[in-house]
């Protein structure tokens, strides 16, 4: 993906770090499907695709799928649980308990000793209200999730799938395996909770609070922001990294991970058990 102001390579980012314009996110060709399910939450499970997904004012899951006629064929578009399931039927591929996923740079993809080509890469937009709740699931066999602007949303990730997303009024982020987000700017609050090597970077927070969970060895990195309250827990060798302000704070180590924040208008309130450090630029 290139910047359509500069011509720059802007894969994977939200504004373009040559000229500093906001990325738009191109749509895929006319699409060949048009599926729509009532609701707003929706899960996503094994699809190989180029996915995007856009903010719509209706309370709808609207998938558009574009691509390869074989591919096509084995999208199932259901509801379980009595919400919106996004899957395909791969031919060829049987999914385990445990599976074993190899992205190559070219897109393309091995899942279980089956190579998947990039010709069989399907181009899926989904269209969410703008709060919304998504899982993604560690089936899911999107190596990049490209996400617009939302208001009010719940995103749950596991396996190796990245998410580059744009801006919300508060973001609730539940993280499991090794895939890693990538946000604009959070209004309102935001809450990260992180069990694996996943890796956060956020532009930046404002708002009420900023909570932070680490279970593992992913990292966290806030740019900028202002807010009345962070807390951040960290149980192993995660990081996290907050050039922010804070009126109060509260960190809490057990194990050899590291906390920064720039400043804290209050005495911050420390715990460690293990190697840990915790740094508070004006205490």
């Amino acid at each position: 993906m290139f910047c359509t102001s500069c011509g720059a390579d802007v894969s994977g980012l939200n504004y373009c770090g040559k000229c500093g314009a906001k990325v738009k996110i191109e749509l895929p060709a006319t699409p060949d499907l048009d599926l729509v399910l009532v609701g707003n939450q929706l899960t996503i499970g094994p699809v190989y695709a180029c996915i995007k997904i856009l903010p719509h004012n209706e309370q709808t899951v609207r998938v558009l799928v574009a691509g390869d006629e074989e591919a096509k064929s084995g999208i199932q578009f259901t509801t379980r649980d009595g919400s919106p399931f996004l899957s395909e039927k791969i031919p060829g591929v049987t999914f385990r308990r445990y599976n074993e996923v190899e992205f190559y740079d070219d897109g393309s993809v091995t899942i279980n000793g089956v190579f998947l080509p990039l010709q069989k890469r399907l181009d899926i937009t989904i269209y969410l209200p703008t709060n919304a709740a998504l899982a993604i699931e560690d089936l899911c066999l999107a190596k990049l999730i490209e996400m617009g602007d939302f208001s009010n949303f719940t995103l749950s990730m596991s396996g190796a799938t990245d998410v580059t997303a744009g801006n919300f009024n508060f973001l609730s982020a539940r993280m499991s395996g090794s895939g890693n987000l990538k946000l604009g700017e959070s209004r309102s609050s935001m809450s990260v909770s992180i069990a694996g090597s996943g890796d956060v970077k956020g532009a930046k927070v404002n708002g009420d609070f900023l909570e932070i969970q680490i279970a593992g060895s992913g990292d966290v990195k806030i740019r900028g922001g202002s807010v009345n309250r962070v807390s951040v827990s960290i149980a192993g060798s995660g990081d996290v990294s907050l050039s922010m302000s804070a009126r109060s704070s509260s960190f809490s180590i057990m194990g050899s991970g590291d906390i920064s924040l720039d400043h804290s208008d209050t005495k911050p309130v420390k715990s460690i058990m293990g190697s840990g450090d915790i740094e508070v630029g004006n205490w």
